[in-house]
């Protein structure tokens, strides 16, 4: 083994003076703009950062970084609520620097400003390729395939209780203005920060699993940071893939999230949510109203009708029967003559024919009185029952929809022998099983027994 030479042999410290006065000789204190992705932050007093670059998940550059206190409070003050989501695990931001060399502590990174619009521009570029990976595999327009019911009043809520989109939802549906009933379940969720993207999923497949119309997933406004976890491809995975129709209202007018995108529809708050079922409720019960007008103005129609040909028909009677007794007025008129001017042989004979055509026209008459009388009775008849006929079909109608509604009501369906299970207030159905521990209401006609769910067997 040769030995080093020792005029070639320096200390440690020597090295490490000797990169300092380097790094600072060729950067000279200059400022740098640099982009990194925060791999770590540990922010309190001060914000220790260790900032790194991947190439194809590999990393390839990594240092550390610090934003002293002073700093530290002028950045927040500039981000205002947007520094959390700037600052935190995971996000590429573009910083300004300086490089710090010590002897001691290494080389680290001062950071003295941040460019968030970098940081949006990169919140833009992942929505895009989030978009691209649902539309490659088919799940963009899934969820829009289902149908929403003609009256939606079983609502699952996932939202997060007590903020103002919360209210805003709640509040505007409860008063309508139309004495609507509907029925909430609220999924509760927190709607930012590091734990809403796993509870956002799990509350919206939980929500699934209830006897709900829909599923609602709202939040109020905020910043497009705020906002960033709706562009989560978790979350828009599962919205795409649920059985049932979602329906979004995710923060301002002029914010669309890949979450509003794959949902069956999206709405622009949660105000407005609100209002679309409200519309859906309005729209149902203005075409049954519209319905039973119709109903009534065809029945007053055939009335009128056959008034109508009833009195045409009376007219041609009259008519008739004039037209009968002119004529054989003029015939006797006729036999008039002759009597005056014929011998007694010939006066005799003619008697007999006005005696039987005198017969004849006044049987001839009554009867034609009495057939049209038959004919108008029948035709009144007619009328009558077309339009008893018509208003009793309505009738039966309108009977038969009440008593499948009335049927349908749960104090009915008990009263048949039937019982009805629910868990936290709702029914329990087909598709939602029951989970040990569970505590479940049955509800018969004679009153409520409460049990709790030991073992469950979905084979029976």
């Amino acid at each position: 083994m040769q030995a080093a030479p020792e005029n070639n042999t320096i200390t440690l410290y020597e090295l490490c003076n000797g990169l300092r006065r380097y790094i600072e000789r060729r950067i000279q204190g200059k400022r740098l703009w640099v982009t990194a992705e925060i791999a770590q932050i540990n922010a309190k007093n001060h914000a220790y950062l260790q900032l790194t670059e991947t190439k194809d998940d590999v990393t390839i550059a990594s240092m550390q970084a610090v934003i002293w206190a002073r700093q530290l409070a002028v950045l927040r003050e500039k981000l205002g609520g947007d520094a959390q989501n700037i600052l935190k695990q995971g996000a590429k931001v573009l910083f300004q620097v300086t490089v710090e060399y010590h002897e001691v502590y290494g080389m680290k990174l001062i950071i003295h400003d941040v460019d968030p619009t970098y940081s949006l521009g990169e919140l833009e570029k992942k929505k895009q390729e989030t978009l691209q990976k649902l539309k490659e595999l088919g799940l963009l327009e899934l969820n829009a395939e289902h149908n929403i019911p003609t009256v939606p009043t079983r609502i699952g809520l996932a939202a997060s209780p007590g903020t103002s989109g919360y209210e805003d939802f709640t509040q505007h549906l409860e008063r309508n203005g139309y004495d609507y009933k509907f029925l909430v379940k609220t999924f509760p969720t927190s709607v930012q920060g590091e734990q809403a993207e796993v509870e956002i999923v799990a509350q919206l497949k939980e929500a699934a699993t209830y006897d709900v119309d829909v599923i609602v997933l709202i939040r109020g406004g905020g910043s497009k940071f705020d906002l960033e976890v709706f562009n989560s491809f978790a979350i828009a995975s599962c919205i795409a893939q649920l059985r049932l129709p979602v329906l979004t209202g995710i923060g301002h007018e002029t914010d669309v999230t890949v979450a509003d995108l794959v949902a069956h529809t999206r709405l622009k708050t949660p105000t407005a949510a609100a209002q679309f079922l409200i519309q859906r409720l309005i729209n149902y019960e203005a075409g049954m109203i519209e319905l039973s007008n119709r109903i009534v103005r065809e029945s007053q129609r055939l009335l009128e009708l056959k008034k109508i040909q009833t009195s045409e028909a009376a007219m041609n009677l009259k008519h008739s029967v004039s037209t009968t007794v002119s004529d054989n007025k003029n015939a006797l008129e006729i036999m008039q003559w002759v009597l005056k001017t014929s011998p007694q042989k010939t006066l005799d004979l003619h008697r007999k024919e006005l005696n039987r055509r005198t017969n004849a026209i006044r049987e001839s008459g009554l009867q034609l009185i009495s057939n049209e009388d038959k004919r108008l009775s029948i035709q009144g008849v007619q009328v009558n029952e077309l339009a008893s006929r018509v208003i009793l079909s309505e009738q039966h109608k309108l009977a038969g929809l009440e008593k499948v509604v009335t049927l349908l009501q749960p104090e009915n369906t008990l009263a048949r022998g039937y019982s009805i299970t629910t868990k936290d207030g709702l029914i329990l159905g087909a598709d939602a099983a029951p989970k040990e521990g569970d505590v479940l209401k049955t509800h018969t006609a004679k009153g409520v027994i409460e049990s709790t769910v030991n073992t469950f067997d979905p084979n029976g």
